[in-house]
């Protein structure tokens, strides 16, 4: 019933509004039906309001807006079917503006895709971008369609076109979407389509984590393990909590290739990470083998009393010779890696045990991080 009293209010303050525009033109009988519908829906009778203002639209083609507002409340109610009528009345008129059926369009885009109806609401939204009139919001809503539908280079398409009509680039977001793509090709085996599109997100975003990390990958997986080398470097340099992701593979890519510079900007990127506490097996074997056990377990020590884990034990307990089974606190210790969540969204903290870089949740791309370094 709230709900109900609300949308009333909400008709009746349009309804005033657009008559207050239209210098009271017509007020008695304007009037007269707004409130007769307004009673409809104080009764709770949507259909019989519904029926009275498709008329109003008949009597004035200037409610556009309070019309396109009562779609919208039947569309978050879920009553969709009644939403389409609306706004299908209003497209149907003869003497509508060019922008008020602009706008009918984009609500009744919004009406189908809400019904997952999703091929008539691509179209519907075609056709405002296409009319010039609220054409960012359709693209936005292009966007939204084919990110559902995976339909990448749709989309990028369309947030090219979106960026030119705000005139802000979107380099970052098309730099993910190129990355999707070149996932899909991955899938399929395609080497040649997967190396074109991380080439050209690089070129949008050549300081993404995610695309020098799946570059990375890209040539570690084709044996490119100098230009693979690089690119797990730089990863790290972005952002050290990806450290965990990259050494081992670095350790890799080292046992195939011997290049002094690379050597270099490791053992300069070892001390930037050790300074900065930054949890990698890989180090503490390194600190191990140069420093000793215990600057090893001083190291893992700083590490697990700023951020404990699961990882930093497992390496502290095997600096110490232990009275017990070894194998069996290993057992144990790993028992509790399930309850950790090994990445987390920075921006709505959405849990993941696997790397992902556009987050369910909250929809946010690139916000992923590792929990435990």
């Amino acid at each position: 019933m709230a709900g109900l009293v609300f949308l009333a209010l909400l008709v009746g303050w349009f309804s005033g509004r657009r008559a207050y525009q239209r210098q009271y033109s017509e007020p008695a009988k304007l009037s007269a039906e707004y409130y007769k519908g307004i009673n409809y829906l104080l009764n709770e009778k949507p259909d019989k309001a519904l029926e009275v203002f498709l008329r109003l639209v008949e009597v004035d083609g200037e409610t556009v807006e309070t019309h396109v507002t009562l779609g919208k409340s039947f569309r978050r109610k879920g009553e969709i079917e009644n939403a389409i009528r609306i706004h299908q009345n209003l497209i149907a008129r003869p003497n509508i503006s060019r922008e008020d059926r602009s706008l009918a369009l984009l609500e009744l885009g919004k009406d189908y895709r809400s019904a997952g109806v999703l091929d008539r609401a691509e179209g519907l939204f075609q056709e405002v971008c296409e009319e010039g009139l609220h054409r960012t919001q359709a693209q936005r809503a292009l966007r939204d369609i084919y990110v559902q539908e995976q339909e990448w280079l749709s989309a990028i398409t369309v947030v090219k076109a979106y960026a030119r009509s705000i005139g802000e680039k979107q380099d970052k977001l098309i730099a993910h979407y190129y990355c999707e793509q070149a996932c899909l090709d991955v899938k399929q085996g395609n080497a040649d389509s997967v190396n074109k599109y991380l080439r050209q997100a690089h070129q949008h975003d050549a300081g993404s984590l995610r695309v020098n990390y799946m570059r990375a990958e890209q040539d570690f997986s084709q044996g490119k393990y100098l230009e693979a080398l690089t690119y797990y470097v730089r990863v790290i340099e972005l952002d050290s909590r990806f450290a965990s992701q990259a050494l081992p593979k670095i350790q890799l890519c080292l046992e195939q290739v011997d290049n002094k510079r690379v050597q270099r900007q490791l053992e300069a990127l070892f001390t930037r990470l050790k300074k900065e506490g930054v949890y990698v097996t890989p180090l503490t074997q390194q600190i191990r083998d140069r420093e000793g056990v215990q600057e090893a377990k001083a190291y893992l020590e700083n590490i697990m009393d700023k951020q404990p884990g699961v990882e930093p034990l497992k390496d502290w307990l095997d600096l110490h010779p232990v009275s017990i089974d070894a194998k069996s606190v290993e057992q144990q210790i790993n028992k509790l890696e399930v309850l950790n969540h090994a990445y987390q969204c920075e921006h709505c903290g959405y849990n993941s045990r696997n790397i992902q870089w556009h987050c369910p949740s909250c929809s946010h791309w690139g916000s992923i991080f590792p929990v435990y370094r």
